[in-house]
């Protein structure tokens, strides 16, 4: 696995060197790309220890139990003081029952993101204080009554971690450490490593209850860090969908149902209007021309065209009007039972369903500059027959 250490926002990267022991640092997340790639060509899994200044920490007067019932929105609003930005965007984990922790979501996504354009995959993402050692509390473990913790300083970062596995990036280790003895007067031994100055073991020597001892430790990474309880990256595989996406995208499922669903009826109407008109016009070809039989891949303009040039003359005037009267009868379902030309003029005998649809029709004749009269409307169970002159100049 890469181990890669993010000391504080604005430092230069540190890659882990398992050969040498030791941490090579990288400007920025293209040169730590450019690293990776040569050292671990293959291998992408990654686990960031990012600044632990930017991690929120608490210890509520609460037990498991209570934490439990206050879901994980409630337990995000025990952060409401400490937290600069919405505490919805907190991600929370719990250390050792009544310690909790808090990192904004946000940041999370920042590294992801950069690691993702660096062709890497964070499956685990850590405080760095996660990277000083417990082995080095072991050898003064024979005092009970002493509380032992580790201070490293490097010129990127401070870190402290106690031995009840609290961690914590300081500012200043004495005046931590003489606010902690103003609320209790038990005994510590500190353990200081990385570059510790003269000036900070002067200070720690003015205070009271406090013991120190010198290190050459160097911070290093931890063992299966997917285990880890302060582990803030997500795991891919169980990562949940927020109710909020999962209502978008029901509504978005919805929305295109709906719309497979109204053009599947209009593709059904328009199906079966064209049926019906070709079933209108059989009818009508066969009314016209009862010793015929209708052709229905060929057009009916073309089909009376070749009936009515025999019969009068190839009179071109009358097949215009007929190519124009055609689409207006059947726009208003209107049935020609007769058609009678003589003399310039058509006699037309039109069936519909009321008196209203041949008014429209008559009206539509008239606008296209067809000169028709409607004449006598009959009712009839079928709705109204009417008689229609049209002449022809």
């Amino acid at each position: 696995m890469i181990h890669i250490w993010l000391p504080s926002p604005n430092a230069p990267l540190r890659i882990w060197q398992a050969t040498s022991q030791d941490w090579q640092i990288a400007e920025n997340w293209q040169e730590l790309a450019t690293l990776i790639g040569l050292q671990h060509p293959k291998n992408k899994q990654t686990c960031l220890y990012f600044p632990s200044m930017l991690l929120l920490h608490i210890q509520p007067n609460l037990n498991a139990t209570q934490l439990k019932q206050l879901g994980e929105l409630g337990r995000k609003y025990l952060f409401e003081e400490l937290s600069i930005a919405p505490v919805e965007d907190l991600q929370i984990k719990t250390l050792n029952n009544n310690n909790l922790y808090a990192l904004h979501a946000s940041d999370r996504k920042q590294w992801e993101n950069l690691a993702n354009l660096s062709g890497l995959n964070i499956v685990a993402m850590l405080p760095d204080f996660c990277l000083l050692d417990d082995y080095l509390f072991n050898a003064n473990d024979s005092d009970t009554t002493t509380n032992q913790a580790i201070f490293y300083q490097d010129n990127a970062t401070q870190l402290l971690k106690t031995t009840q596995q609290q961690g914590f990036a300081i500012p200043h280790l004495p005046l931590f450490l003489h606010k902690l003895l103003k609320q209790t007067s038990e005994k510590w031994q500190i353990t200081l490593t990385g570059n510790i100055d003269t000036k900070l073991t002067q200070e720690l020597d003015l205070l009271e209850n406090i013991d120190y001892q010198l290190n050459n430790y160097s911070p290093k990474p931890i063992t299966e860090p997917q285990r880890h309880a302060l582990n803030f990256a997500l795991n891919k595989k169980n990562q949940r969908i927020s109710p909020y996406a999962k209502v978008i995208g029901f509504v978005v499922v919805l929305a295109l149902l709906t719309l497979f669903v109204v053009d599947g009826l209009r593709i059904y109407h328009y199906q079966q209007a064209t049926k019906h008109t070709k079933t209108l016009l059989k009818q009508q070809y066969e009314q016209w021309f009862p010793n015929e039989s209708f052709n229905p891949r060929l057009k009916i303009d073309k089909q009376i065209a070749n009936k009515l040039i025999n019969q009068q003359n190839n009179d071109n005037g009358l097949m215009t009007v007929l190519a124009s009267i055609q689409p207006i009868l059947q726009q208003n379902e209107i049935i020609a039972k007769q058609l009678n030309y003589q003399n310039n003029r058509l006699q037309l005998q039109l069936i519909a369903k009321d008196s209203d649809s041949l008014t429209r029709a008559i009206n539509a004749l008239n606008t296209q500059q067809i000169h028709a009269k409607l004449g006598t409307v009959t009712p009839s169970e079928a709705g109204a027959v009417a008689s229609v002159e049209i002449g022809l100049s």
